[in-house]
């Protein structure tokens, strides 16, 4: 896949310098003004930006994934979706690339623990091709985006409040061990759906 946006480490987590998706992004609005205007989307310093000076003096700001992921698509533009799309690729690769890692380390510990057992290479081998298949697999379950939710139990959010939500939504999904799958919006481009058990959680139902 292209770079499109450099996606560096810090902290052990993968993110974005702000300047740099700004120059992507090809916005008019002076850098600063920018900025301070996305960060106001309900985003919270030390858990979804950082700032720093540059060796000019410059003031930086450092972007996690998921932050840059939806300031871009608060641009509404065909360079904010783009950008978008490149970043959920990118974490989809990180994802997919973690848990095939984590679940052949397990894999190879237990090849270790039964080094007598002459059949422990082949059980091996029909587990990894397992953990490469799931990918292929749609986990068939009742998923609805924020809005859907929302509208099915007369909820009412603003856009701040329903991205706010959505965080939740994502980091209980995760710490579950679920998917997220992708919605097409012809509003925002691509949007997350969760499970409903999630939401129902997330929103304290």
């Amino acid at each position: 896949m292209e770079e499109l946006i450099k996606i560096t480490e810090k902290d052990g987590k993968k993110a974005v310098s702000a300047r740099e998706l700004y120059n992507f992004l090809e916005v008019e609005t002076p850098f600063n003004k920018w900025i301070k205007r996305m960060l106001a989307y309900g985003f919270n310093e030390n858990v979804d930006w950082t700032k720093m000076s540059s060796e000019n003096q410059l003031i930086e700001y450092v972007l996690s994934l998921d932050c840059a992921k939806e300031i871009s698509m608060l641009q509404r533009t065909e360079k904010g979706k783009q950008a978008r799309m490149y970043f959920i690729e990118c974490e989809k690769q990180l994802n997919s690339n973690m848990a095939v890692l984590s679940e052949v380390q397990l894999l190879l510990k237990s090849v270790q623990l039964s080094v007598s057992n002459t059949k422990a290479i082949e059980v091996i081998e029909k587990k990894i091709a397992s953990i490469e298949q799931k990918q292929l697999i749609e986990i068939k379950q009742d998923y609805f985006t924020i809005l859907a939710f929302c509208k099915r139990n007369n909820i009412h959010l603003n856009f701040s409040e329903a991205i706010k939500k959505g965080k939740i939504a994502t980091k209980l999904s995760k710490e579950k061990g679920l998917d997220l799958r992708q919605v097409d919006d012809e509003k925002f481009g691509y949007v997350n759906s969760y499970k409903y058990e999630i939401l129902k959680e997330a929103f304290q139902l």
